[in-house]
């Protein structure tokens, strides 16, 4: 899960790609993107919003057998028409088109964004990887987070 905590403020550009409901893709390995074209979304997302970040959570999943290790409403279909989220906890991040700059900790870790187009996806949707900089905060690793916009109505509950 990618943790996003506390504000920065690096950029003086803000971007508006960003902006919208974001779920790391459920069958993503480590640095290697999903072999299923990010059909399936894992339940934890962010909503990135005028220079705020806030972490959600998928509430009404039913799925089962589809998520990694078996576990029940721990994904959801990336066509799902409709979701149902709790909000969590929030921060700030700054971002561009090609970058998104995190704070956590005291240490700023920017990531870099690439697009990328597969044909498996049916709804002729894309999905990004965001790899972290050469220059990495303590509390980030290696892994490249491949993320997709989900495009559904949402429903906040309390």
């Amino acid at each position: 899960m990618l943790l996003i905590m506390a504000g920065y403020t690096g950029y003086a550009h803000a971007s508006t790609f960003w902006e919208g409901l974001w779920f790391e893709c459920e069958f993503a390995g480590r640095t290697a993107p999903p072999a299923d074209g990010c059909a399936m979304l894992d339940d934890d997302g962010f909503i990135f919003s005028a220079g705020q970040v806030t972490h959600v959570k998928v509430r009404d999943s039913v799925e089962t057998d589809a998520c990694k290790k078996q576990r029940a409403g721990q994904c959801f279909r990336a066509d799902a028409p409709s979701i149902s989220i709790s909000v969590d906890r929030k921060g700030k991040a700054e971002f561009t088109d090609t970058t998104l700059g995190i704070r956590f900790l005291g240490c700023t870790q920017i990531f870099h964004k690439t697009d990328i187009n597969s044909d498996r996806n049916t709804d002729g949707a894309t999905f990004v990887e965001a790899r972290p900089d050469d220059k990495r905060c303590y509390w980030a690793g290696e892994k490249h987070f491949y993320l997709r916009r989900y495009l559904g109505e949402v429903k906040t509950i309390e």
